[in-house]
């Protein structure tokens, strides 16, 4: 059984004039990834999860393991997956701080999609061609 978990982050409210600390619920992610139905969508879902991190949280990163830019196709996103993994790899035991497992998994589970909807898309009957 999967447990949730959900991190305090300092988010901007629209229509508020301060900034508020909300919880973010981080297995919407893994539901937003189960949901992508293309490659496209799982990009995108990338560069928005990305974009909800702050720069105290990106800062708590080890070297390497922050996307030097959005990936912008699958193979950069599996690309930046492996990277990320081989940066966590070198904290053997620890597993390193807590945001570097959250980029990880993050990261991996979207590669995952990404690859098993372009297979699908080959397996189709009309070989993935588009209209």
């Amino acid at each position: 059984m999967e447990t949730l978990s959900a991190t305090l982050r300092l988010r901007y409210v629209p229509g508020t004039p301060t900034r508020e600390v909300l919880p973010v619920d981080r297995n919407s992610w893994l539901s937003d990834l189960r949901h992508a139905g293309s490659p496209q969508e799982t990009l995108a879902l990338a560069r928005r999860f990305l974009a909800a991190w702050g720069p105290m949280e990106i800062a708590l990163l080890p070297p390497g393991a922050w996307p030097s830019v959005p990936p912008s196709s699958v193979e950069e996103l599996v690309d930046a997956a492996l990277r990320i993994d081989r940066v966590h790899a070198s904290y053997a035991q620890t597993g390193g701080p807590a945001v570097l497992r959250e980029i990880l998994s993050f990261f991996t589970h979207a590669a995952i999609r990404a690859l098993q909807l372009e297979l699908d898309r080959c397996r189709a009957p009309d070989g993935g061609a588009r209209d």
